[in-house]
């Protein structure tokens, strides 16, 4: 037990070793690897053969983490106490089991507080966040699908509403906190046009609502994302935009009603994102009888039919992996009679593969088929899904 020292390739008779265990060791460090030079400090508290505590001091920073084993951690930046993490007892830096976990001094939207995370079964179970004034902006639970955020005086900051928060991929990190700040009001418009990502990765599956104010009340974000695709009217930095399926398109295209929507111009749309976007909107079956196509296969009450697309866009590297044509399988429900119309491959050329398709279900012959990013297995032909009399 305890802590050895020892040196080597230094001179003759001047190499060093000692063994430590009570007491203190300091550690001062010039340069390190790359040889940059860093003025990094570790000291460490011996006590009956162990490390009761360790400090690092930042030579560049000068921030300052003090570790004690199986009590807790406290980070300094400037001299002060940023951060404040309890251990459980018995264990070198594990989670308590349950009560207040971390405090960590940060900002919201600009506000200086306190974000509070508490901890039961040893995982994280809740945040808050309480400014300067006293007044809790949030506060969230393992349960929680929604709530509201408000500004130091008490006026909404924001309100959402999700399914349940992952709690696993923000552990510890802060929900609403990302650099320190709430970026709630970014500065300016990202290339990418991922504006407000702040709910981005909150919720498990990624479908969520929010509305974002600025300080007079009014609206400065509002949207409505389902299955990671944003949908619906927006408003994104006070001015309102519009998505189909994730795809930013004009008021006009937005609003105009599916029954108006030419079915040839959505077909020359060469934006793929776009063209299926509209042809949901539309409804495959409407398309489908609007502009023909050729009967592919015929097998009783299924039918197999190809449209081409009119203005493919086909990379100049590789032509093969765009789709130029729309293979639909048209089906008739044997309890209601219904008719309705499901898009399958280009590269299923039977009824038979077309319906096993949509189960997910692909024959040896039909590997690594795939359809707007949907993946299917390889399975034989004799293990197909068989239905020969409805009951």
């Amino acid at each position: 037990m305890g802590v050895s020292i020892w040196t080597h390739h230094a001179a003759v008779g001047r190499n060093f070793g000692c063994s430590i265990t009570e007491g203190q060791v300091i550690f001062k460090q010039k340069k390190g690897y790359g040889e940059d030079v860093t003025n990094d400090r570790w000291i460490l508290d011996m006590k009956g053969g162990d490390i009761i505590r360790q400090t690092h001091i930042d030579g560049k920073t000068k921030e300052k983490k003090v570790t004690e084993y199986g009590v807790g951690e406290k980070i300094y930046k400037h001299g002060k106490l940023f951060q404040e993490t309890a251990f459980k007892q018995g264990t070198n830096q594990a989670r308590i089991y349950k009560g207040e976990w971390r405090v960590t001094k940060t900002k919201l939207a600009g506000f200086h507080g306190k974000r509070y995370q508490n901890a039961r079964g040893g995982s994280i179970s809740g945040e808050k966040y309480v400014y300067r004034n006293g007044k809790t902006a949030y506060k969230v639970g393992r349960a929680a699908h929604k709530g509201t955020v408000v500004y130091p005086n008490g006026r909404v900051m924001a309100t959402w509403k999700g399914s349940r928060i992952d709690f696993i991929r923000w552990d510890g990190k802060g929900f609403f906190n990302r650099a320190g700040d709430f970026k709630f009001f970014p500065q300016k418009k990202r290339e990418d046009g991922n504006e407000n990502e702040v709910f981005s990765n909150l919720f498990k599956d990624r479908t969520y609502e929010f509305e974002v104010f600025d300080r007079r009340g009014k609206t400065f974000h509002k949207g409505k994302v389902e299955n990671r695709q944003r949908v619906g009217e927006w408003v994104e930095f006070g001015e309102k935009t519009f998505y189909l399926q994730g795809v930013k398109v004009s008021h006009k295209l937005w609003s105009t009603p599916a029954e108006k929507l030419d079915s040839k111009e959505i077909m020359s749309i060469s934006n793929v994102q776009l063209r299926t976007s509209l042809c949901m909107k539309k409804g495959y079956g409407v398309i489908l009888k609007d502009l023909g196509g050729s009967l592919i296969h015929k097998d009783g009450e299924y039918e197999l039919y190809e449209m081409p697309i009119l203005k493919p866009r086909v990379p100049r590297w590789n032509s093969d992996v765009v789709d130029k044509v729309i293979r639909l399988l048209k089906v008739k429900c044997p309890t209601t009679g219904t008719y309705y119309t499901l898009r399958v491959p280009p590269q299923i050329n039977t009824c038979e593969e077309a319906r096993q398709w949509t189960f997910k279900v692909v024959p040896s012959t039909q590997r690594n088929v795939s359809n707007d990013g949907i993946s299917t297995m390889s399975i034989p032909e004799d293990r197909f899904i068989k239905f020969v009399q409805e009951t």
